[in-house]
């Protein structure tokens, strides 16, 4: 009879269900049955993923807009503080809805793109397609800034 065992230094890596069974349980299969039993089999371990070249390349270059896009956002969100000008003479504001909007068409788009980088940057290392990210991060941003324009806008009621 040949009895198939691991080598001393690979039986402290098996888990519970790997376990060596038994010299009196070789022979046997799960039911019992003489004769139907197994060898035991190595498990390799599965195969790292390659790098995908040309979506790590786009990917960056495309992280390297989103960050110019978040930059520029922020600039244009400055020119949203004249939406006050024409308050007092030919409407009516609400200050406080002006700031809010301010403040977020300054602060929404670079939290949106803060968390596209992280993300961009986790699905790399998991070595997967990852191009899509920053493009979906710059319509979010876009998106952003309208909404706080919008809200900027909706303080000022024409008299």
């Amino acid at each position: 009879m040949l009895y198939l065992t691991c080598p001393p230094s690979r039986s402290a890596l098996l888990t519970s269900w790997q376990q060596a069974r038994p010299l009196s349980d070789f022979g046997q299969g799960a039911r019992g049955a003489p004769g139907e039993g197994r060898m035991s089999e190595d498990v390799a371990a599965p195969a790292k993923r390659p790098v995908i070249v040309w979506d790590l390349v786009l990917t960056i270059v495309l992280l390297v807009l989103m960050a110019g896009l978040a930059f520029m956002l922020l600039f244009f969100s400055f020119f949203l503080a004249f939406a006050g000008d024409s308050c007092g003479a030919s409407s009516t504001c609400d200050y406080d809805r002006i700031g809010t909007g301010m403040l977020l068409a300054m602060i929404l788009p670079i939290v949106v793109a803060a968390i596209a980088l992280v993300a961009a940057v986790v699905v790399l290392v998991l070595k997967r397609i990852a191009f899509w990210i920053p493009i979906a991060g710059m319509v979010l941003m876009v998106g952003a800034f309208a909404l706080g324009a919008a809200i900027t806008a909706s303080g000022v009621q024409p008299a």
